[in-house]
């Protein structure tokens, strides 16, 4: 059930992606924030309960690629949770 009242919104962040002995890039990333309208009906024999939150509705995993001096390749991929869109 999607609501007038639902507002459910991606935000831009900046992430400080680290792995030891590697250096440190700073990458934008999102995450999700809203208000999701939520119901409780009481004393119809069974209560109906029917919650809803802002969480992603489209992510990925995107590989980010860390410079690593110490290390034969000479880098590091490391595995983010990338949020695309936000839902109720």
């Amino acid at each position: 059930i999607q609501s007038e009242i639902d507002t459910c919104n991606r935000y831009a962040f900046v992430q400080n992606v680290t792995i030891p002995g590697c250096e440190s890039k700073l990458i934008t990333n999102y995450y999700c924030q809203g208000f999701c309208n939520s119901f409780v009906w009481p004393n119809t024999g069974m209560d109906l309960t029917f919650v809803k939150s802002c969480l992603p509705d489209q992510k990925e995993t995107k590989f980010i690629k860390l410079k690593c001096p110490g290390r034969r390749k000479g880098y590091k991929l490391k595995a983010l949770f990338y949020v695309k869109t936000c839902k109720c």
